[in-house]
């Protein structure tokens, strides 16, 4: 309230999130809330609804008090479908929080721009999240990402809302639930971690029928296909290859560019020679991870985990591969680990593993050098193709999931000429 209080309507663009943290749990309603229903799960849940239905109105009041309305769109929803444990809020739909089915992820949206958007407006089109943000930066004078974003106030106007496929992810090397929300929107396909395939017919688009998944191969098919393509793109990270004085290196993309978080793989294409030195440095991001040869191995290190192998053969393209993942659940602690595996040509040559890796706190925009170190020495000795670097960790051939397509062979065999 006093960050709006101190807004004018010639101000500069600005904008505010704000979460209620209700309906949630614990379900703890405010006493002038809960003394309106009954004091059971499903009365305190309501209190809560009523409460936050409260809270919103007082932004909106707010913003009526200070003359911004008229220039300030608002944005109410949520993250994700109810629990439906205390009452049945996801009705029709089935699932809940967590799923990828319309229970768990299909929400109302609701918008007000006064003397903007028309009161009483319904889109009957399917928009994301995602598109929150681009339309926000459009309004605030910014660029419209290129791409399948939609503008939310355009299509409040009337325009149509372009048909698209969606796509959700929760995915680990281990464990793979994935859902698809078809163009147009009549098709939902989802996998629930690795059970079967669900699939959904929603051509009405106010209530759901799940129907046998074999009698409609081929259409399982096609979206499977879809999300494959999807991830495949989306995993590979992009980033800049730089030069300054000679020195080789990869910038760009930070977070994803690091290790350190969840899965993450960095491969790339290796002519070794005879060394000039006693080490040189195939790849180097400092704090972080070195791929350095010396005596006739190939050490990598990543944070506080070490591997070595022989040393890829001379005058030889070889595919090296870092494969990493790390974690450290505070809510599930048997999840926390870290691994380390080092591949040539798509098979395993080093391994290791701890229960307490070490986690990056800061440094992520450091460059990873190419050839040498950070200071320009130790220069590798033999040609270094382009690397590919891709957020999730790869594993080997036995142990690769269908869907995920996340087999180190998905890269190998890519990169040598």
């Amino acid at each position: 309230m006093d960050f709006l209080g101190s807004r004018e309507a010639g101000d500069s663009p600005w904008f505010l999130t704000y979460w209620t943290y209700a309906p949630h749990t614990p379900l703890e309603p405010a006493d002038r809330f809960a003394a309106r229903h009954p004091d059971t799960p499903q009365g305190r849940y309501l209190a809560l609804v009523e409460h936050a239905d409260t809270l919103v109105g007082r932004v909106v009041d707010r913003l009526d008090e200070q003359g911004l309305a008229d220039n300030t769109l608002v944005i109410v929803a949520s993250d994700n479908g109810g629990t439906a444990r205390e009452y049945p809020s996801n009705l029709p739909f089935t699932g809940s929080k967590a799923q990828f089915t319309e229970g768990g992820v299909r929400t109302p949206m609701l918008m007000r721009w006064r003397g903007h958007i028309p009161a009483g407006t319904v889109v009957e089109g399917v928009v994301s999240n995602k598109d929150y943000a681009d339309t926000l930066v459009q309004l605030a004078g910014g660029k419209f990402a290129a791409g399948q974003a939609v503008d939310i106030v355009a299509a409040a106007h009337g325009k149509p809302v372009p048909d698209r496929p969606l796509f959700w992810e929760s995915a680990n090397y281990f464990l793979n639930s994935w859902s698809m929300l078809a163009e147009g929107g009549n098709w939902r396909l989802t996998k629930i971690f690795n059970g079967d395939y669900l699939l959904f017919d929603l051509s009405n688009p106010y209530t759901e029928r799940l129907v046998d998944s074999r009698e409609h191969s081929a259409l399982v098919g096609k979206m499977r296909s879809a999300y494959q393509q999807w991830r495949i793109e989306l995993r590979q990270v992009e980033v800049q290859l730089a030069s300054s004085g000679g020195t080789k290196m990869l910038v760009g993309n930070d977070f994803q560019r690091s290790p350190g978080s969840e899965g993450w793989s960095f491969a790339v294409a290796v002519t070794p020679q005879q060394m000039a030195g006693e080490e040189d440095v195939v790849a180097e991001q400092e704090g972080f991870w070195s791929l350095r040869r010396s005596g006739g191995m190939l050490r990598l290190s990543l944070l506080d985990m070490t591997v070595q192998a022989a040393a890829p053969p001379l005058g030889v393209c070889t595919e090296i591969t870092v494969s990493n993942y790390m974690t450290r659940s505070s809510s599930a602690p048997s999840f926390r680990r870290g691994l380390l595996e080092l591949f040539y040509n798509g098979e395993s040559v080093a391994a290791t593993s701890t229960k307490d890796p070490k986690m990056p706190v800061d440094g992520h925009s450091r460059p990873t050098y190419l050839g040498q170190n950070a200071k320009g020495g130790q220069a590798f000795t033999g040609e270094l193709g382009v690397p590919v670097i891709l957020n999730e960790r790869l594993v080997n051939r036995e142990s690769a999931n269908p869907d995920l397509q996340n087999g180190v062979e998905s890269v190998a065999g890519r990169l040598c000429p």
